[in-house]
């Protein structure tokens, strides 16, 4: 009666033995498959934040060229002006001049 209570018991042993295995066998594959999941989700957050910093430097580069363009607007606003009081001036110069010759 023992030997066949010591049978039955060593093969629940044995089958629990094999459930344990299989199931740390699932357990690290799960494992395995988390850490390429967290691996990749990394590798994209990394190649985010590089395209992120890239248009980033672009903005900046645009804001730049924006504000050199600004500048050089102004400027020229700026010598139209001037031109065009020195064309007023000149024009009030020629007047006066036709002015003098009507009245020499």
């Amino acid at each position: 009666g023992d030997e066949v209570l010591i049978k039955l018991l060593e093969a629940q042993v044995r089958h629990w033995r094999k459930e344990s295995e299989t199931k740390e066998r699932r357990i690290a594959t799960i494992r395995e498959e988390l850490q390429n999941e967290l691996d990749a989700a990394v590798a994209e957050k990394t190649a985010m934040q590089k395209d992120m910093e890239q248009i980033r430097q672009r903005v900046t580069g645009l804001e730049h060229a924006l504000d050199e363009q600004g500048r050089k607007t102004t400027s020229a606003v700026a010598e139209r002006a001037t031109m065009e009081r020195n064309n007023a001036s000149l024009q009030c110069e020629l007047s006066e001049e036709r002015t003098m010759k009507e009245v020499i």
